[in-house]
Order: structure tokens, then sequence, then C-alpha cells
């Protein structure tokens, strides 16, 4: 039975970055390339490549997603401080006396 040559598969910038950015959040290799129905060669090399790219403005190494994705980390826990702190504040000055008279007065 002859054997039949399959099509290479083509995957875009973004897919390999969403792959790489979950390995950079420190999800598994083996599990990423499971889910996204790759191989783990292929994953292995998309890092290995990252990791040696040259162009920075084109790809970034894979320190430089793992730093961003941090820093983006800390950004989004502040604002969720943030909010959580001006939820408090609300409900406090909702409940306070001085909010009871204002709203007789409307």
């Amino acid at each position: 039975m002859p054997h039949q040559k399959t099509e290479r598969r083509r995957y875009s910038p973004e897919f390999k970055a969403a792959a790489l950015t979950r390995v950079a959040n420190g999800e598994r290799q083996v599990d990423v390339a499971n889910d996204l129905d790759l191989t783990p060669t292929t994953l292995r090399r998309w890092i290995q490549q990252a990791a040696a790219s040259t162009d920075p403005l084109q790809h970034p190494t894979y320190a430089e997603v793992v730093a961003q994705n941090r820093a983006l980390q800390a950004k989004l826990t502040q604002a969720e401080e943030d909010v959580a702190f001006l939820k408090k504040c609300r409900r406090t000055s909702r409940n306070s006396p001085s909010s009871r008279n204002n709203r007789s007065l409307l």
C-alpha cells in the first residue's frame, strides 16, 4: 500500500504567540500541545525559535514574553484591588448618615 503524503499544517503568528503565552504562564508544554492538537516537538521548536529570535520587533524572545506577562499580571492585580476598594467605598458611603440625608432632599 503506497504511503500518502500529508500536507503540512501552517499556523498563524497569533496562534503561535498564544501557545507560547500559555507555556510562559506555567502550563506544561505537553498539555498545551495536546489542547492545541500539536505535537510536543512542534511546540518545543517554537519555544526554541522564540528564544533564539534575532529581531525583537518581529518576534519577542521567550524571556521578554514572560516579563511582559508578569508586568501585565501585576497591572491587572492592581486594577482589581482598585475596583474592590472603590466598591467598598461606595457601599460605605451609601450607608453613612449624611448620604441618607442627601437622598431625602432629592
